[in-house]
């Protein structure tokens, strides 16, 4: 789901393309139906128009999808970076407690 910078511009362009035929496609349809009584056509522009907007839920949710990963990836990471810091405190903190009870023996011999 990951994509690269020329990926991105890619997809951009297809989806300006797909705009620019769509308004075309859409505006023939308006003029024709207009000066058409065909029931066909107007079934046909009907059709089109749910077609064309199952089309957009269908990117919106692409992209909500792809958002949602995106951040359970951050969080996934930022949990495993978390984790990371938080053995290395621990093991710090394992070493001192180490050093601390050699000194402290250290001191109990020498008393």
């Amino acid at each position: 789901m990951t994509r690269n910078t020329t990926d991105k511009k890619l997809y951009h362009l297809r989806y300006i393309e797909f705009s620019n035929d769509i308004e075309l496609a859409t505006n023939l349809l308006i003029k024709w139906k207009n000066n058409s009584e065909n029931e066909e056509l107007n079934k046909f522009t009907d059709a089109f128009t749910r077609i064309w907007f199952f089309a957009q839920n269908m990117e919106t949710e692409i992209e909500d999808l792809r958002f949602i990963v995106k951040e359970y990836r951050a969080k996934k990471n930022q949990a495993y970076l978390d984790t990371e810091r938080a053995v290395k405190r621990a093991k710090k903190a394992e070493k001192k407690v180490a050093e601390l009870e050699t000194q402290l023996k250290l001191y109990n011999t020498n008393t």
